[in-house]
């Protein structure tokens, strides 16, 4: 019996540990630099930078609360957006489009939508 309860704890641990993906599709009208870093044991990792085209996909895999910096791709050191996403459970799918107030913005959207491709 305490073997069969052990079996069954380490078949539940990598869903518990497993980290939401994200998904970003660039909407913005041009290339931007999509990067995402989180907190590792107290310090901050970076994830690659991601060039991602107008109507391109990119997908960030980190644990944890993520924090997502969009860069001007050809002007690398002009922010466009930060932003924090709280850790969960369900992979999200989010659109960079561009606002009239901020330079840009992240919009949530499903899974069909996304696939839909850039409008």
């Amino acid at each position: 019996m305490l073997g069969l309860i052990a079996l069954l704890v380490l078949a539940a641990l990598p869903a518990a540990v497993r980290a939401e993906i994200l998904y970003f599709r660039n909407d913005s009208g041009g290339p931007v630099i999509v990067q995402g870093s989180c907190l590792v044991r107290g310090k901050l990792v970076n994830d690659r930078p991601n060039l991602v085209q107008p109507g391109d996909k990119v997908k960030i895999n980190l644990q944890g609360d993520k924090l997502i910096t969009i860069r001007e791709a050809k002007a690398p050191n002009d922010l466009l957006h930060k932003e924090t996403i709280r850790a969960g459970k369900a992979d999200q799918y989010i659109l960079i489009t561009p606002d009239p107030k901020a330079k840009l913005k992240l919009d949530v959207t499903t899974a069909k939508e996304f696939a839909k491709g850039a409008k």
